[in-house]
């Protein structure tokens, strides 16, 4: 009898370190899993920290191309009474802005800088006084997109032409006017202007 309770007791014991290396062998295989879940876990963070990045990214872009949109229109024109004996290539400054909205224009200057890549137009209106003539440029970066020209007759009055241009620029682009040759004189008196404003953007 005594034998009997012996055995059973010595199996008890073994079934119960049995069961214990099981329990090990359970801890051991969740710690495992737990830690290939929190290095999930980490990988997963990371992802959306850089998704949120780009977002925020991608949101002030766009505000900025919305802002862009609603704020580039300009009109400013020359408040002297005349511009006289203009020399080659000098910039012609409209000093006088009516509208400047986005303030992309500059009135100390006489340049406009794009404040995002977009298509553009430019619409330019100048006088020259009688008997004289003139030849303007439109500059774009280091390119002369185009000229315009108005002139008076000997005996005439005074004389203006307008004309306008759809660029494309990129952001930081320059344009402004210059006078061609030397010697021109141009009639002020906000009779000679120039505008511009954005039409839309390119990416």
């Amino acid at each position: 009898m005594g034998e009997r309770q012996n055995g059973d007791a010595q199996f008890s014991s073994d079934e119960v370190f049995r069961r214990l290396a099981a329990l090990e062998q359970t801890v051991v295989g969740l710690k495992e899993e737990n830690q290939r879940l929190v290095e999930e876990m980490s990988a997963l963070k990371a992802q959306v920290e850089h998704m949120q990045y780009h977002s925020t990214i991608q949101n002030d872009s766009i505000r900025e191309k919305r802002q862009a949109i609603e704020s580039v229109a300009f009109t400013a024109g020359v408040i002297d009474f005349d511009l006289k004996n203009l020399g080659a290539h000098q910039t012609i400054i409209f000093d006088h802005a009516i509208t400047n909205i986005g303030n992309a224009y500059h009135t100390n200057t006489g340049i406009f800088t794009a404040p995002v890549h977009g298509v553009y137009s430019f619409i330019l209106t100048f006088m020259v006084v009688p008997g004289k003539s003139a030849y303007l440029e439109i500059i774009a970066g280091t390119r002369n997109v185009n000229d315009i020209y108005a002139t008076s007759p000997t005996g005439g009055g005074h004389a203006s032409t307008t004309k306008q241009w759809v660029l494309e620029l990129n952001k930081g682009d320059e344009v402004w006017i210059r006078n061609k040759d030397q010697g021109a004189d141009i009639h002020g008196y906000m009779h000679t202007l120039l505008s511009g404003f954005l039409l839309f953007i390119t990416e």
